[in-house]
């Protein structure tokens, strides 16, 4: 989602909180894989720790990010052999808070133990 993007919807979103019912999850948008089109990804076959840290310029709720999607993902992508209890150890999530817009990313970070 372009700058310009996100800045309409949440300039809608301020503007209708009042009418909007349970209010409207923040999923980060259009998701991509630039960094694995640029580079073999590992793949990790044995048990990991997975670390995920979420560097934000608005506050979100502490649990704004899917770790379920991300996870799935990692899957998905054959970066992680499977999502069981087995093969994930210890799972973190945090958020970080910065400047501006721009800089907004989330990084995931997996540990073989």
């Amino acid at each position: 989602m372009s700058s310009s993007e996100r800045d309409q919807w949440e300039a809608w979103y301020e503007s209708n909180q009042n009418r909007v019912a349970h209010g409207l999850a923040y999923m980060e948008q259009n998701p991509g894989n630039e960094p694995l089109a640029a580079q073999k990804a590992k793949r990790f076959n044995g048990r990991v720790n997975i670390s995920v840290t979420s560097y934000i310029h608005r506050d979100r709720d502490p649990d704004g990010t899917s770790l379920k999607y991300l996870i799935d993902s990692l899957v998905t992508n054959s970066i992680l052999a499977n999502d069981t209890a087995k093969d994930i150890g210890e799972i973190t999530q945090r958020q970080e808070k910065v400047r501006n817009k721009d800089e907004e990313r989330t990084e995931i970070i997996i540990t073989e133990i």
